[in-house]
């Protein structure tokens, strides 16, 4: 069992590797031009203090912002329900009660998320994948509100705030997450066992900052033998540690894996990840400085030092408007004696302008706003949608992997606190399986729909020369199909049993609508022979 000095000596070993200095380095810069606000990563700000210090043009902070907001509106969006939770054998989701029970469980879901901070913290993680290429994202329960929401979200900074370890199979399993804390907001979390320094400083009423670690890996890694954990059921750790006390503040546990770890890119052998403005860097930092330079000049040729007789003596008040008067043969020097910045406005305007457009196409800036542009017909915007998803398919196939178990142990979560209604009995002890359904996700299944669309168009051509050729088609899978892919809500599609039955209920109108149609022919005719015999 590792004790709490052996721990901290873990979180030292992580947070001092070469690895993550060298990275602290690229982050540092990255956040100077590209977001601001997590400027202090190497430098240590007051807080409320200035962090624009370096930041001289606003191409790549727009450009990343708008990428981000791509990301959460095309996984995560907000106004339309980006995933379904269903169950992987295909056939019960057929089943009425099933269908009912998981449409009812999906919109807790869906209120659950609405009522937290969900909104807010996964757009700080999408920014953080965009900018420095690695994001951190905790579920829990919200356990300090009687009312709300019984999730709740908090994304953190890698620059400042945690370290990973990957497994064997490249998966991040083990996060440990430095935390300050006031000597009140440790009594409040940890009691007695906030530890004897922060206690001290509790009873003395002193406002001052504390650290704490935050560990959490896999049981098996802490302890072979469980030991002092209340769950047998739990599988990653849930410690805090005193880290001015090198001491155990709280052992608890997690179920499930608590954070989601997204990662634009990544080279094998490393942990953290590489976005595009890993790559747009050094046309970003180009670009500042250019703007430096010319903002310079720019000042130079608006308010441009002159060049005056020393026999003037004071200084000119060059006030607009103002009478200065000098001698006769001093004016003619004086007009004269302007300096100019001599500045190639046209080369440098030429020039920013191409570094502007290089950093756009790292952050894939002229594709979205294609995307958004107003009165797009259908194809049109299926041809940008397919576009963005060969650019950003792969990111955010990597993104939907991570979001799921999020997704999981959110659903984990509202099932153990009794949210949900009871599981039906076909289903209980069965895998769920979460079906993103987002605004990509569908642009990404309407090829489907369009092929079939144009497969039936052709079978109505061609039946009218073979008509048995409608024969072929599965027009019941095609509906079920079509209203999955376009998510149409479940209780709108009627399960199979109940249009067996009003398939039957119509054959059988029909039959007897035939047979008394036979039956009135047949004593019609029978009347007109009577009346020939």
């Amino acid at each position: 069992m590792a004790s709490a000095r052996e721990l901290i000596k873990l979180y030292g070993e992580l947070d001092n590797s070469t690895e993550v200095q060298n990275f602290r380095i690229i982050w540092q810069d990255i956040n100077d031009y590209v977001l601001p606000r997590k400027s202090d990563v190497l430098v240590d700000r007051t807080k409320g203090s200035r962090k624009t210090d370096r930041l001289q043009e606003g191409t790549a902070p727009h450009s990343a912002g708008l990428l981000t907001a791509t990301l959460q509106g095309s996984l995560t969006s907000n106004s339309v329900q980006w995933f379904n939770i269903r169950m992987k054998d295909k056939e019960l989701n057929e089943m009425e009660e099933v269908k009912l029970w998981l449409d009812s469980s999906t919109r807790k879901m869906y209120n659950a998320f609405n009522d937290s901070n969900f909104r807010v913290e996964i757009h700080e993680m999408f920014s953080d994948v965009v900018t420095v290429g690695t994001a951190c994202l905790l579920t829990e329960r919200n356990s300090f509100r009687n009312e709300g929401s019984l999730l709740t979200f908090r994304s953190y900074f890698v620059g400042t705030d945690f370290v990973i370890q990957e497994d064997a199979n490249g998966y991040v399993d083990t996060v440990l997450r430095k935390v300050m804390f006031t000597p009140r907001q440790a009594f409040q979390l940890f009691g007695n066992k906030a530890g004897k320094n922060v206690l001290e400083a509790y009873e003395k009423k002193i406002v001052k900052e504390f650290p704490y670690i935050h560990v959490v890996q896999p049981i098996r890694d802490y302890s072979k033998t469980r030991q002092g954990f209340a769950n047998d059921e739990w599988t990653y750790t849930d410690i805090y540690i005193s880290e001015e006390d090198e001491f155990i503040s709280k052992k608890s546990g997690y179920f499930e894996f608590p954070y989601i770890i997204p990662r634009w890119s990544k080279i094998s052998g490393e942990c953290y990840g590489r976005s595009p403005t890993f790559t747009a860097l050094p046309d970003i930092q180009t670009l500042n400085a250019a703007t430096s330079y010319m903002r310079m000049a720019w000042a130079k040729d608006i308010n441009p030092s002159r060049l005056v007789p020393e026999t003037l003596g004071v200084d000119i008040d060059d006030v607009p408007g103002t009478n200065i008067p000098v001698p006769l043969h001093m004016i003619e020097a004086l007009q004269k004696g302007v300096m100019t910045s001599g500045a190639r406005w046209e080369v440098s305007v030429q020039e920013r302008e191409q570094l502007r457009s290089a950093i756009k196409e790292c952050y894939f800036t002229d594709q979205i706003q294609m995307q958004k542009q107003a009165q797009m017909t259908a194809t049109e915007s299926s041809i940008i949608f397919e576009l963005m998803q060969r650019l950003l398919g792969p990111v955010f196939g990597r993104l939907e992997s991570q979001l799921g178990p999020m997704v999981e142990r959110s659903f984990n979560i509202l099932h153990r606190a009794g949210v949900f209604d009871e599981e039906p009995e076909a289903i209980q002890g069965l895998p769920l399986d979460i079906e993103y359904v987002g605004p990509l996700a569908r642009s990404q299944r309407m090829g489907e729909i369009s092929a079939v669309r144009q497969w039936l168009e052709q079978l109505v051509q061609t039946a009218s020369v073979k008509p048995d050729i409608l024969d072929v088609p599965n027009f019941d899978e095609i509906a079920r199909d079509t209203a999955r892919i376009l998510n149409v809500n479940e209780r709108y599609v009627n399960p199979q049993d109940q249009i067996d039955d009003v398939r039957a209920a119509r054959q059988e109108q029909e039959e007897n609508a035939r047979t008394t149609e036979e039956s009135a022919v047949a004593a019609d005719a029978f009347a007109k022979v009577a009346k020939v015999i």
